[in-house]
């Protein structure tokens, strides 16, 4: 009778692992068609049951593509807290605690995520390393991310492009954020357009931009920025 019931419980276990990586597997099929809804639904089935890591971090990733970011969160915290390492990482570089070494392993396991590469070229620029940031935040342009999250990417990228010194490649980034935000031009709008201008040596275009900005943002530009030149387009 032990020997009958033993086999039952190794046979009830071993299904809801099956069922686990079943609903993991069509999951990360659904998200890399960007069927995101349907990602959820699949990774969510598996945390109806128990606080799976994977499925906590994928969900995750699928939440922030729609621009679902406090769910999302609440998801990397879950997934940190089961032992989620890839989690832990993610939630440091969110947080300004960047591991840049981390993180390319994190981007290396989850390369359909458009999010986890868009954060990781945000570490590599706050690294001062803006060539690599701007091939980073290409990389997260091929995975189709929408909304607040396409022009996040396409913001920062224009920066990158700006402080590797590729006006060429900036302005284009630049048009393609203002098309995606859709939107009238904000005070940092109006301080990446400036910075733009600047870089290409057009000091009477950042002024335009920037003389409008409020007072703190005028000096912090103007600490910034070196020469006489960007002391006049901030006064």
């Amino acid at each position: 009778m032990r020997a009958r019931n033993l086999t039952v419980l190794l046979l009830v276990g071993l299904a809801a692992g099956c069922g686990t990586q079943a609903h993991l597997a069509t999951g990360d099929r659904h998200f890399a068609k960007g069927e995101y809804v349907a990602a959820i639904y699949e990774y969510g089935k598996v945390l109806e049951k128990e606080d799976h890591p994977d499925a906590a971090l994928r969900r995750a990733c699928a939440l922030k593509m729609m621009g679902h970011d406090e769910a999302a969160e609440g998801d990397l915290v879950r997934a940190a807290r089961a032992g989620s390492t890839e989690a832990k990482a993610l939630l440091g570089a969110s947080q300004g605690a960047a591991d840049i070494s981390a993180l390319q392993k994190v981007v290396e396991q989850y390369p359909d995520s458009a999010w986890v590469w868009a954060l990781f070229g945000d570490c590599l620029l706050q690294d001062n390393q803006p060539d690599a940031a701007a091939k980073t935040y290409e990389e997260a342009l091929k995975r189709g991310p929408k909304g607040r999250l396409a022009a996040a990417v396409l913001y920062n990228l224009t920066l990158a492009h700006i402080r590797a010194g590729d006006c060429q490649a900036a302005t284009r980034s630049f048009i393609q954020y203002r098309t995606v935000a859709d939107q009238p031009m904000s005070d940092a709008d109006k301080y990446l357009a400036g910075l733009l201008a600047y870089a290409r040596g057009d000091y009477a275009a950042a002024t335009a931009e920037w003389r409008t900005l409020p007072a703190g943002m005028r000096e912090r530009i103007r600490q910034a920025l070196p020469g006489e030149e960007a002391l006049a387009s901030v006064e």
